[in-house]
């Protein structure tokens, strides 16, 4: 589970801002709050956090964040043989801020013990990186801290461990993380700290051909073949049943920029024919028979995204995993949505503790307190291009006060109005009357 992540020095978030799931002593919604009994404390942690905000104001970059900490722990050993520079992107309207470090820390629970890893890095090389930890009612303890002077280990780790650290520390290069390396070589902690992060799945575009056939591949499973029809039935999409046949091996052929990191769409994955079955009625309103539609032809866009987005949630909730989705809203009636959110938050659905982080614009869950405070953060962006973040639970604003109103105020950080009355410019001149 996650407790906490941080982020700066990342495409529009000059300084460091984060998200933290611990819920703070606010009262409210206890249904949305998870406490771990592997975890021996009274941590409370929340099921989900949203982050609103206007176009552009970071919400997207905010997540990209945790998409590249997460794809340059995994993959800094095998790609740093291959690339000239780590692809990393500081922020830019700044001067001075290309050449300091970006920093990524998360703070985690994983068997009963707390971690907190994270590192600082340009694009020639690491600076700092760190790993610590600390059990119930105990001190934090570092496992190592990196630095450009080298890496110092804690002793007590060092002798508990059956292979030597210091022939190890030979392969740590300066655009690899040494827990990428600690995980090649089988050290039981990089091997955790990368089955943590493996247990992150993120999504920017949930009507990709690539999550559709995701969900589709899970069908073959009784236990998710029987949850994703629930889900479609409860949804009330026009159809009760889905069918499946592979056709092939499944070929990215979509095209995503640096930004949306391709490296997330790279396991093998086979290519599906999708069929929804329709109901047929004569003109007596009798049912005759059943049709069968193409998913990714006849069905909509919203239709389409709710079945992508059914696999993914049911894994992270299977498998106590965290989810990351940009624009979860999009495409989906204000309703739909909210009852998503109610699914995920629910002790019924969601007892396993698993974690979700979305971006959207729908005042949905605000107008009906879905969410509690500490569940709502929102992005803004200065005129000077710096994107920051603020929780709901932190503005000074009443309690009982309605979250909708408090956001349009502008009240939960900066929201950008848009008024296109203030353009001066006479776009295509007066009318001009034709003669006849």
């Amino acid at each position: 589970m996650i407790l906490e992540f941080t982020s700066g020095n990342f495409l529009s978030f000059k300084e460091k801002n984060s998200i933290s799931f611990d819920i703070s002593g606010i009262k409210g919604a206890e249904e949305n709050v998870y406490i771990d009994p592997s975890i021996e404390s009274d941590i409370k942690l929340l099921k989900s956090i949203s982050i609103y905000g206007s176009n552009a104001s970071g919400k997207t970059n905010f997540l990209k964040a945790f998409s590249f900490m997460k794809h340059w722990v995994l993959n800094s050993f095998l790609e740093s043989n291959r690339v000239v520079e780590i692809p990393v992107t500081p922020f830019l309207l700044r001067e001075g801020y290309i050449d300091k470090p970006t920093y990524f820390e998360v703070i985690f629970f994983a068997e009963n013990v707390k971690y907190r890893y994270g590192f600082e890095l340009t694009s020639d090389k690491i600076e700092n990186e760190w790993l610590y930890y600390s059990e119930h009612k105990k001190r934090e303890q570092n496992f190592f801290f990196r630095t450009e002077q080298g890496i110092k280990y804690n002793n007590a780790w060092k002798k508990s461990m059956s292979t030597k650290i210091d022939p190890i520390i030979s392969y740590v290069r300066p655009r690899v993380l040494f827990a990428s390396v600690l995980a090649q070589f089988n050290i039981p902690i990089g091997i955790k700290i990368i089955d943590w992060f493996n247990k992150n799945l993120l999504g920017f575009d949930y009507n990709s051909d690539y999550h559709i056939n995701k969900t589709a591949s899970l069908l073959s499973d009784d236990e998710y073949y029987l949850a994703i029809h629930e889900l479609i039935n409860g949804a009330s999409l026009g159809f009760e049943s889905v069918n499946t046949t592979s056709i092939g091996r499944y070929r990215q052929n979509e095209k995503f920029g640096q930004d949306f990191l391709e490296f997330a769409l790279t396991d093998d994955l086979d290519e599906y024919l999708i069929e929804t079955k329709h109901d047929v009625y004569n003109a007596e309103n009798k049912l005759i028979k059943k049709v069968m539609f193409d998913l990714k032809k006849n069905e909509s866009e919203g239709t389409q995204k709710f079945f992508a987005l059914a696999g993914a949630l049911l894994t992270a909730i299977k498998n106590k995993q965290i989810l990351w989705v940009d624009e979860l809203d999009s495409k989906f009636h204000p309703f739909l949505f909210e009852t998503i959110i109610k699914f995920f938050n629910s002790n019924k659905f969601n007892h396993r503790g698993a974690q979700l982080i979305f971006t959207t614009h729908s005042t949905q869950l605000l107008k009906e307190k879905i969410l509690r405070r500490d569940q709502i953060y929102t992005t803004s962006k200065n005129k000077y291009g710096e994107s920051s973040l603020l929780g709901m639970h932190t503005a000074k604003i009443r309690i009982d006060s309605s979250h909708e109103k408090e956001y349009f105020a502008g009240n939960i950080g900066h929201l950008e109005k848009v008024d296109f009355g203030k353009i001066q410019l006479d776009l295509f001149g007066e009318p001009v009357n034709k003669k006849k």
